[in-house]
């Protein structure tokens, strides 16, 4: 049972490292520009919502 354990535990860290490099290396830039879209989308719903709050 102790070996099943340690198999499953290296098995883990593995996937997720390859995981983070594959996105890493497929998309360094789209990231940024999704950021750049979405932030001044939750900005203007922050914005009405305190217009809102005013009136």
């Amino acid at each position: 049972s102790n070996l099943n354990k340690y198999s499953t535990i290296n098995k883990i860290p593995l996937i997720a490292l390859n995981f983070s490099e594959t996105n890493d290396k497929k998309a360094p830039s789209p990231p940024s520009s999704e950021k750049t879209i979405i932030a001044p989308k939750v900005k203007d719903r922050t914005h009405n919502v305190t217009e809102k709050v005013t009136q």
